[in-house]
């Protein structure tokens, strides 16, 4: 699917939800994008390596799970469509013990 066909989605985000249409389009062909399809139970993001991306959820749900240092699960949320992930990680140079998974078909 192109970036048009998902503006809508996009336009939705928290980040983006103040930007017209046409500034959105203008504004994501200027900087580099990428749109990924990802299978259930997929990792995207593991722990304790560096996020380079900020992300956002065009369709479907991926789950969020942060982990002690001893690997005992402190958080798992769900992050729904046209949500932002990552951003906290892509922010940082700290290395956070967070995993992104997908935890069905999307």
């Amino acid at each position: 699917m192109s970036l048009k066909e998902y503006i809508d989605v996009i336009s939705k985000s928290e980040i983006f939800k103040s930007a017209s249409s046409d500034t959105l389009i203008q504004t994501l062909n200027e900087i580099k994008f990428r749109i990924a399809h990802y299978d259930a139970n997929s990792i995207i993001f593991d722990e304790d390596n560096i996020c380079t991306t900020f992300n956002i959820v065009l369709d479907g749900i991926v789950g969020v799970q942060k982990k002690d240092k001893s690997g005992n699960l402190l958080e798992n949320v769900l992050v729904k469509t046209s949500d932002i992930f990552g951003e906290s990680i892509f922010l940082t140079t700290r290395i956070y013990l967070l995993s992104l998974h997908l935890p069905r078909n999307t």
